[in-house]
């Protein structure tokens, strides 16, 4: 019988706090892994220094120590170079040893690479085996994302539509790069092929204590006028109130119709055409399929809304929009119609819902992130699951999941 190799990599997971789920009988699987393989009896690692991600997951993947496969932080400096432009590390082209992946291919044995920090771009000349997917940061398809998150604010009244966008972040320092971020770091070096240039950056010091905390203008913030329905061909429910929301950069319009505890998304007034979704209090919509012009291009996306029920009242409705996936952008999967294949069949991938100080009291925000989180993990099984059984001759698979790293980042020493 064939064995195969699996690397199940959980970012900032402390080995303590799982001994102690493992015993409270939380952690099943895990425990099952264990008694059917060996580990130390306190999970102890040795791990590479700096304890920060891009050189751990580095050396995770080469056997090597940060001197020796060259990544030694979220960014580098090349000698020769100003000390002002440091290189942006979340690229496998600045790792200067093999990846394991790639003595599997060079063996013509199949590997699977799934959200893997430093594992994109590929880098074999001739692969036909090795799949990616992503592997740019610790979020997947951060990049592909074509609207950012919202908070909409439904408010009874008469008045224009007042719109913030959010604040691009100037550092990695949670360990999330966003597409925004990336296109500002890398400026005038344009992504015009599948494998993006190596970009330099600005250095960019982080104030003693930031810690990648969440800023309140991590979303982009919509104020728009709830009100009766004016020029409709659809019939509406009785009493219903409609308030008009731009999405795609303010390219378009989308109809949110407010029936008692249910809100109705709708794409135009016209007669014709089904609703795109449904949301109601307290709870999150299916996906909305949508179409978003990008780049002159018209292309399929996908979000989802969460009616954040303890900032709602009578006169007021808060939602979360979530981002906006671009389900026609297959840039960070290899090949590539796998990547269009696993957007079709899995679906888009939610990215966490952090939209604002999580740390203070604001519990639904919590459950909200909570909530995120738990279905961006279920993705990567689900996502996983289709690819054992798309590619059964798999000998080699890793995968990062980052969620427990981000809540300690966010969380810790509030």
């Amino acid at each position: 019988m064939a064995k195969r190799a699996m690397m199940l990599g959980l970012d900032g997971a402390d080995p303590l706090v799982v001994k102690k789920l493992i015993d409270m009988g939380r952690l099943p699987n895990l425990s099952r892994i264990l008694k059917e393989g060996t580990a130390h009896t306190d999970f102890a690692m040795l791990g590479a220094f700096p304890s920060v991600t891009p050189p751990n997951w580095a050396s995770l993947a080469t056997g090597s120590w940060p001197r020796t496969h060259g990544v030694t932080c979220y960014h580098n400096h090349t000698l020769g170079k100003s000390l002002g432009i440091s290189e942006v590390n979340w690229d496998s082209r600045r790792v200067h040893s093999e990846l394991i992946w790639e003595a599997f291919g060079r063996q013509g044995k199949r590997a699977i690479m799934m959200n893997y920090c430093e594992a994109w771009p590929p880098r074999l000349k001739s692969d036909d085996k090795n799949l990616f997917i992503d592997g740019t940061g610790v979020v997947p398809f951060m990049r592909c994302n074509v609207e950012y998150q919202k908070m909409v604010i439904l408010e009874k009244g008469d008045f224009p539509i007042e719109y913030e966008p959010h604040a691009v972040k100037k550092s990695s320092s949670d360990c999330v790069v966003q597409g925004d971020q990336f296109k500002e770091m890398a400026g005038d070096v344009a992504e015009t092929s599948q494998f993006a240039p190596m970009v330099d950056a600005p250095a960019v010091i982080v104030p003693p204590g930031d810690g990648g905390k969440p800023k309140d203008d991590e979303a982009d913030k919509v104020h728009t006028p709830l009100k009766a329905p004016e020029n409709w061909e659809r019939v509406l429910p009785t009493d219903a109130l409609v308030a008009v929301v731009p999405f795609n950069d303010n390219k378009v319009r989308r109809y949110f119709v407010l029936d008692g505890d249910k809100i109705t998304i709708y794409a135009n007034r016209k007669a014709s055409g089904e609703a795109m979704g449904t949301v109601e209090k307290g709870k999150w919509s299916d996906w909305i399929y949508d179409k978003f012009t990008v780049d002159d291009n018209l292309v399929p996306v996908g979000y989802k809304i969460r009616w954040i029920a303890n900032m709602s009242n009578e006169n007021k409705i808060v939602l979360y929009v979530s981002f906006a996936q671009n389900l026609a952008d297959t840039t960070y999967t290899y090949p590539q119609d796998m990547g269009a294949k696993l957007l079709k069949e899995v679906g888009p991938a939610l990215c966490f819902a952090k939209y604002g100080q999580v740390g203070g009291h604001d519990w639904e925000g919590h459950d909200i992130l909570l909530e995120s989180f738990a279905e961006n993990m279920q993705w990567h099984a689900k996502a996983s699951n289709w690819l054992f059984q798309e590619y059964p001759d798999w000998d080699l698979y890793y995968i990062h999941l980052h969620g427990i790293d981000l809540f300690n980042h966010w969380y810790i020493n509030r």
